[in-house]
């Protein structure tokens, strides 16, 4: 099975003091054929810039990051017009946030299974394979 992690479960990864970090980590651990969407950098990128995720040194965060991508094999995709459409279709019947809406695109679009802590907005898609991260730490 391939998976495509979305942003909440990179920034608990990551991050020490997120109440899921160890879950996070022991997931990201355990899995092989890792994706991200290409919107999640986009995404981090947004929340330091907007002072929602604070990182004192943003060129140190980011080598680190990469460092952490390469090490457990985890590619990003390439970004798609398709994934633009489908997250239109998205936001349209499902009222889906912008970037939740491209992550779920970009999963359906790839046959992604999606693996996200954000169950309220992703349950509710009969087209997208979703599973919460405590499904899957649990066996």
């Amino acid at each position: 099975m391939t998976w495509l992690v979305e942003t909440d479960m990179v920034l608990a990864a990551i991050n020490p003091k997120d109440p899921k970090h160890g879950e996070a980590r022991q997931i990201i651990n355990q899995l092989t054929g890792i994706y991200l969407s290409p919107y999640t950098l986009i995404e981090i990128d947004l929340l330091i810039r907007s002072e929602n995720l604070k990182i004192s040194d943003q060129e140190k965060f980011w080598q680190k990051l990469a460092q952490a991508l390469q090490y457990h094999e985890i590619r990003t995709l390439s970004l798609k017009p398709e994934y633009h459409k489908t997250a239109h279709k998205l936001r349209e019947k499902h009222g889906l946030t912008y970037f939740d809406s491209l992550h779920a695109a970009t999963a359906i679009t790839e046959k992604l299974t999606l693996i996200s802590y954000d169950e309220k907005a992703y349950q509710k898609l009969p087209e997208l394979k979703y599973k919460h991260p405590t499904t899957i730490s649990k066996g």
